[in-house]
């Protein structure tokens, strides 16, 4: 029996923990807001001239719309976002209280990035997130 697979996935998630965690305690601390939440945020300002469904919303996240719809109350609480009701559902869209928090948010993710990135070798930095990227994509866990 190989253990790389494991020994990966292992290390995977260990890197993706320490990450979220450090994370959700600068954006929680500077921002009111957690990892997850910057995730939608960011993935609605990519989406900024439109609004989107609630299941679109979900996508970025891969959670389920009950879950995603909790956080899209809470960020409608606090003045992040939008929604409005259409002939085609719910739509969602990103205020521009939500575009400046990203906007400062991606340059604390940016900044924690880089400090975190000089434990890694230069040359290895590039290799290493494509070899991620693929492994996100490998059809082992994105075919249902």
């Amino acid at each position: 029996m190989s253990t790389a697979g494991f020994t990966f996935c292992m290390a995977v998630q260990r890197a993706q923990a320490s990450l979220r965690r450090k994370l959700d305690d600068k954006l929680g601390t500077h921002y009111g807001i957690d990892f997850a939440d910057f995730v939608l945020l960011d993935w609605l300002a990519s989406h900024a001239d439109s609004h989107v469904s609630l299941a679109a919303c979900a996508q970025p996240l891969v959670l389920p719309r009950p879950a995603v719809l909790k956080r899209v109350l809470a960020l409608e609480k606090i003045g992040l976002v939008e929604r409005q009701s259409t002939h085609a559902g719910r739509q969602i869209a990103i205020r521009p209280a939500g575009k400046t928090l990203v906007h400062n948010a991606r340059e604390t993710i940016d900044w924690l990035g880089g400090q975190a990135l000089t434990a890694i070798e230069p040359a290895s930095i590039a290799s290493a997130a494509a070899s991620l990227r693929t492994f996100a994509n490998a059809r082992a866990l994105t075919a249902l």
